[in-house]
């Protein structure tokens, strides 16, 4: 099983709550994942599969703050440069969970067909993953997307990215956001 660091309060005026926990030091882009499913996804699991899913040089840093028997905020700092991280945040509150999905339709709503509506409305939970693109490399960018992909099908999950897309579970493209892709 894979050591989390000693878990750290969460500072929730720094986390600033809204739109998925957004951290302007640490963070540019948020990509969430609309679950169905109310079971929780132990930190410890979703530590064990994002170490064992790491082919890069060295192991990440995992630490964790946790909510209860539940985990609230996952923090992977890779090998390499100290930004090159990913920030997981699960909201699995009711009121919380509503603000996400409402915000997400009220942003793309024109764009989204009823049946994604209609699942985004249905979630029981959200984890939001945040990131700063440019600091990525490749073999970060793969463990995102195997990350991504985990977490959609264990807990019956479309992943929405802003300006981007509403993926299915298996991470095929439902509904494109933004421009028209050319």
């Amino acid at each position: 099983m894979t050591s989390i660091d000693a878990p750290q309060p969460i500072d929730y005026l720094q986390l600033a709550i809204t739109h998925g926990g957004q951290r302007e030091d640490s963070v540019a882009q948020w990509h969430h994942i609309f679950c169905r499913s109310d079971t929780a996804l132990p930190r410890e699991e979703l530590a064990d599969y994002i170490t064992g899913s790491w082919y890069g040089d060295g192991l990440p840093n995992i630490t964790s703050a946790p909510r209860g028997t539940a985990w609230h905020e996952l923090i992977v700092e890779f090998p390499g440069a100290p930004a090159q991280r990913l920030d997981l945040l699960l909201d699995s509150a009711p009121q919380a969970v509503a603000e996400l999905v409402n915000e997400f339709l009220h942003e793309h709503g024109e764009q989204i067909s009823p049946e994604v509506a209609n699942f985004l409305q249905g979630s029981q939970q959200v984890v939001s993953i945040g990131f700063k693109p440019d600091h990525l490399n490749d073999d970060t960018w793969e463990l995102l997307d195997q990350t991504q992909a985990f977490i959609a099908k264990r807990l019956n999950g479309e992943l929405a990215i802003i300006g981007d897309g509403v993926y299915d579970r298996d991470l095929q493209l439902q509904v494109h956001l933004g421009q028209s892709p050319t």
